[in-house]
C-alpha cells in the first residue's frame, strides 16, 4: 500500500476574506475590548497565574488529561500529584510562563523558541519522540491510538520536510500582510497540519495563538486562549482542519477560528472582572487591618493560589507570626483554607474563592 503524504501549501494562501468579513470583524472588536480592560488595569499581572492554570487544564483535557487548575498549584507549590498527570499540565503552564517572559523581553520568535516550548512541556513527563527536537521519523492520525500507518485518516508531510515547513511558518509570522487574526488561524493550521513533533503538537499548536497576538502586541499579556471553545466544539475543530487538508479551502476554518475568538475574549473578560471584583472587594475589606504586609499577602495570593508560610514570607518579607496571625484572619472570612500535604512538612493553603473562579 502506498502511503501518501499531504504537504500543506506554503504561507501565504491566497483567500477570500469577504465570506468570513462579519466574523473577522467581530472577533478584532472582541479582542480590541479585552486589550481595553487589560490597560485600564493597575497590574494585569495578577491574571497570569489564574488563567494560565485554567489553560493548561482545558488544553491537556483535549489530549486526555483530568488535572485540574487546582491541582497544578497544589502540585507547583508541594510537589503532590493530586492525579497522575497532574505533572503534564503543570509543564503546560510553565512553558507559557517561560513563554511570556521572552517574549516580554523581545526575544524572536523562533524555530529556537519552539522547541524550547516543546522540550519545557514534555520534560519529566510520559511522552513519544525527543523533546525539544522536529521528529526523525513519521507520524499519522488514526481514528484509534495504535493503529497502524495504513489505517491512518492523516498523514502529515514526511519528515525531511519538516523543517522547511517549520521555516515557512516562521517567515510568514514576520511578512504576513494578512490580517493579525487570520494570520494567527492560518498558522496554527498550518502548525497542526505539518505536525513538527511526534508528541504535544496539539498544545504546542494552541499555545501559539495567544503567544502570536502578544509578540504583535496586540494584547498586553496572552490571556485570550481558545481551547475552552474548542474542547467544548471538540468535533467540529477536528473536522474544520480535516476539511481544510482535502480540500484547502480555508475560509470554514477560518470562520470557526475566529468565532472561537470573539467566544473566549467575551469569556475571558467575564473571567477577569470576576477576578478583579475579588481582588479591590479583598483589599478594600482587609486594609482596615492596618498591616504593611497585609496588600502584599494579597497580592502574593493571586500569584501563588495554592501556597506555603515559606513563599508568604519570601514574597512579602513579612515573619512568620506576622504571615501566620494575616492568614489567620483570611480564613475566618472564608477566603483561605488549609490543605492536607501529604508529600511535605509545610502546611498547605488555598485561595478558595480565587479557586472557585477558574475551576
Amino acid at each position: 500500500m502506498t502511503i501518501i503524504h499531504y504537504n500543506p501549501p506554503k504561507l501565504p494562501v491566497r483567500l477570500d476574506l469577504s465570506r468570513i468579513a462579519g466574523d473577522l470583524a467581530e472577533a478584532e472588536y472582541s479582542v480590541g475590548l479585552l486589550e481595553g480592560m487589560q490597560k485600564k488595569l493597575q497590574n494585569p499581572a495578577l491574571l497570569i497565574a489564574p488563567l494560565s492554570a485554567k489553560e493548561a487544564a482545558i488544553s491537556s483535557k483535549i489530549e486526555g488529561t483530568k488535572s485540574t487548575a487546582s491541582d497544578v498549584f497544589i502540585y507547583e507549590a508541594s510537589g503532590q500529584q493530586q492525579k497522575a498527570d497532574t505533572a503534564e499540565v503543570a509543564n503546560y503552564r510553565k512553558a507559557m510562563v517561560y513563554a511570556i517572559e521572552e517574549l516580554a523581553e523581545n526575544r524572536p520568535f523562533s524555530l529556537h523558541f519552539i522547541r524550547k516550548l516543546h522540550d519545557i512541556l514534555l520534560t519529566g513527563v510520559r511522552h513519544r519522540g525527543e523533546i525539544g527536537k522536529f521528529r526523525s521519523g513519521d507520524v499519522w492520525i488514526a481514528e484509534r491510538p495504535g493503529d497502524p500507518i495504513e489505517k491512518a485518516i492523516y498523514v502529515p508531510p514526511e519528515h525531511i520536510h519538516v523543517n522547511e515547513f517549520m521555516e515557512n511558518i516562521m517567515d510568514y509570522i514576520q511578512s504576513s500582510k494578512d490580517r493579525l487574526l487570520v494570520t494567527a488561524g492560518l498558522v496554527h493550521y498550518q502548525f497542526e497540519a505539518v505536525h513538527p513533533f511526534e508528541d504535544g503538537n496539539g498544545r504546542i499548536g494552541r499555545l501559539l495563538i495567544p503567544l502570536l497576538l502578544f509578540h504583535k502586541k496586540k494584547l498586553t499579556l496572552p490571556i485570550i486562549y481558545l481551547s475552552g471553545y474548542f474542547e467544548a466544539h471538540r468535533d467540529v475543530y477536528i473536522a474544520a482542519l480535516h476539511e481544510v487538508d482535502k480540500r484547502q479551502e480555508y475560509t470554514e476554518w477560518l470562520s470557526i477560528f475566529l468565532k472561537a475568538v470573539t467566544d473566549q475574549a467575551r469569556v475571558t473578560q467575564q473571567l477577569m472582572e470576576r477576578i478583579f471584583s475579588l481582588h479591590d472587594g479583598l483589599r478594600s475589606e482587609f486594609e482596615k487591618l492596618k498591616s504593611p504586609y497585609i496588600i502584599p499577602v494579597i497580592e502574593t495570593m493571586f500569584r501563588y493560589p495554592v501556597f506555603t508560610i515559606p513563599r508568604l514570607i519570601e514574597e512579602t518579607g513579612a515573619t512568620r507570626i506576622t504571615c501566620m496571625t494575616l492568614l489567620g484572619s483570611l480564613k475566618k472570612a472564608n477566603y483561605v483554607q488549609e490543605l492536607p500535604n501529604r508529600s511535605g512538612r509545610y502546611k498547605l493553603f488555598a485561595f478558595t474563592k480565587l479557586l472557585e473562579i477558574i475551576r
